[in-house]
């Protein structure tokens, strides 16, 4: 496998599975990863 230096999204379902977070692709920066939980449109990083 290829390794591509990039950071990917997870969150967490109501099984405790973890899910590609569909808004957000895989970047090299994770501050752009941070930043989306931080607004967490969604409600799926803080409720």
């Amino acid at each position: 496998m290829k390794k591509r230096n990039e950071w990917t999204l997870y969150w967490a379902d109501r099984n405790s599975k973890f899910q590609r977070y569909w808004d957000a692709e895989p970047t090299q920066h994770v501050g752009e990863l941070l930043d989306e939980i931080d607004a967490d449109r969604s409600c799926i990083f803080w409720g």
